[in-house]
C-alpha cells in the first residue's frame, strides 16, 4: 500500500515530543563504532570524496548518506552500518564534500539536490556488486529521492531499493520551519560548523563572499549568500525550488520507501508527502506521529527507523 502503517514507532511518554526525541538520539544514543575503512577516490570534476567501508566480500552494497553537516561518524550511519552488514550487505558511507575533516577543493561542495557524487558511487561500485540499496538521511535523503524522480527509468539497473529517513522533500518549507524561535539551537549548531568551512573555502578560492557572513543569521540566509552563489542558483528560493524532491516522488520507478514523523522540528507538513504515494506505487511513505528528526530513539544502541529498513529489506 501506498501509505504505510504497519510500522508503528511506539515511544515511551517522555520521547513524545520532537524535540526531545531528535536531541536523545543526537545526545544519548551510543553505537558500537564500526571498523570502517577509509579510501579516497577522485571525482570526474578534479575534486575527491572520503569513503568508509565495511567490507566482507558480500555480492550486495548499501550506500549510506548523512545529512547537513553530518559525517560517517553521524550516531545513524554508526548505528545502521553494521546491521547492514549483518545482514549480508558490503557497506560505503559517503562523506560529502568537506565533511571528511578536508575541505574539499573546488568552488561548489555539497548540497541538498547535489546528486552528482551519489550517481557516480552507484556508476563506480556497480560494476563489483550484484545489487545495491541506498539509504539517505535528512540531506542525504533528499539526494537519494531527487536522484530516483528525476533519472526514472533510469536509474542504475542494480539500485534495487531507496530507504530515506526525515527527508526535507520541500526545502523552502523546511527552511521555514527551522525559523521558528526553538530551533534556532539547531540553526546555531549547523552555522557555526558551515562558518569554519566558508572560511577555509575562502582560503582556497578567491571569489567567495566571506563579508557577507555578517548577514547570515539563519540557514535560509547562508543558503541565500552562500549555497546559491557558490552553486549557481539566483537566491536561495530558487535552490529550494530546484533541488527539493516533492514534486519528483510521483516519478520514482524503483522501490522507495521514506520515514518522517508530523512532530520533526525540521520539517513544514508539505514535507509530508501524503498524495505522492497514494498516486505512485513505487513510492511508500510510512508516516509517523512521533520521532522527531533523524531520532526515534529506541535506546542506546537502537532506532525504530534502523528497525524497520531492516524488516522491509525481507519483502
Amino acid at each position: 500500500m501506498p501509505v504505510d502503517t504497519l510500522y508503528a514507532y511506539q515511544p515511551a511518554l517522555w520521547l513524545r515530543n520532537g524535540h526531545v526525541n531528535t536531541m536523545s538520539a543526537y545526545f544519548l544514543r551510543n553505537p558500537d563504532q564500526p571498523k570502517f575503512q577509509r579510501e579516497r577516490i577522485s571525482t570526474p570534476d578534479g575534486d575527491f570524496l572520503d569513503l568508509d567501508f565495511l567490507k566482507g566480500g558480500h555480492r550486495q552494497l548499501a550506500i549510506l548518506l548523512h545529512g547537513l553537516e553530518g559525517s560517517s561518524s553521524s550516531q545513524y550511519i554508526l548505528g545502521i552500518a553494521p546491521l547492514l552488514f549483518e545482514k549480508g550487505y558490503d557497506v560505503l558511507a559517503m562523506n560529502h564534500r568537506s565533511c571528511s575533516g578536508e575541505i574539499n577543493k573546488k568552488r561548489n561542495f555539497y548540497h541538498s539536490g547535489f546528486i552528482d557524487d551519489f550517481e557516480y558511487l552507484l556508476e563506480k561500485y556497480g560494476v563489483e556488486y550484484e545489487e545495491m540499496i541506498a539509504v539517505g538521511y535528512s540531506l542525504g535523503g533528499n539526494v537519494v529521492l531527487r536522484y530516483a524522480g528525476l533519472r526514472q527509468n533510469h536509474v542504475h539497473p542494480r539500485l534495487s531499493k531507496i530507504f530515506s529517513v526525515s527527508a526535507p522533500c520541500d526545502l523552502e518549507g523546511s527552511s521555514k520551519s527551522l525559523l521558528r524561535p526553538f530551533n534556532r539551537v539547531y540553526t546555531d549548531n549547523f552555522l557555526k560548523t558551515l562558518k569554519k568551512k566558508i572560511t577555509l573555502k575562502a582560503k582556497i578560492i578567491e571569489d567567495i563572499p566571506l563579508d557577507a557572513w555578517t548577514n547570515v543569521k539563519t540557514l535560509w540566509d547562508f543558503d541565500e549568500y552562500f549555497t546559491a552563489s557558490l552553486h549557481g542558483f539566483r537566491d536561495a528560493r530558487d535552490y529550494y525550488r530546484t533541488c527539493s524532491s516533492l514534486s519528483l516522488l510521483q516519478d520514482i520507478k524503483v522501490p522507495t520507501w521514506l520515514i518522517s514523523s508530523a512532530d520533526d522540528p525540521f520539517l513544514s507538513p508539505s514535507c509530508l508527502p501524503f498524495d505522492s504515494a497514494e498516486s505512485n506505487p513505487y513510492f511508500t511513505f510510512i508516516p509517523q506521529k512521533y520521532g522527531g528528526h533523524v531520532g526515534f530513539f529506541a535506546g542506546k544502541k537502537e532506532s525504530f527507523a534502523d528497525k524497520t529498513i531492516l524488516r522491509l529489506l525481507e519483502k
